[in-house]
């Protein structure tokens, strides 16, 4: 079903196509979860997740500017 929702709207006319592609790839990360755990790993390990994130978000920004 996600499949179909994904095509559809990365399909819509013009920048909504393109808007719809960023929407879904932020889903997509959001999703997995970021995963900062104070308990379960050490404030390196979680600056170094959020650096991260961070690389794939502005990656991902880039690819949809074009």
């Amino acid at each position: 079903m996600n499949r179909w929702r994904y095509k559809l709207d990365t399909n819509l006319p013009g920048e909504l196509g393109q808007i719809a592609e960023w929407i879904n790839t932020a889903e997509t990360v959001l999703a997995r979860g970021i995963n900062f755990d104070p308990l379960k790993f050490s404030p390196e390990e979680n600056v170094q997740r959020f650096h991260q994130l961070n690389e794939e978000h502005a990656v991902s920004v880039l690819f949809n500017l074009k």
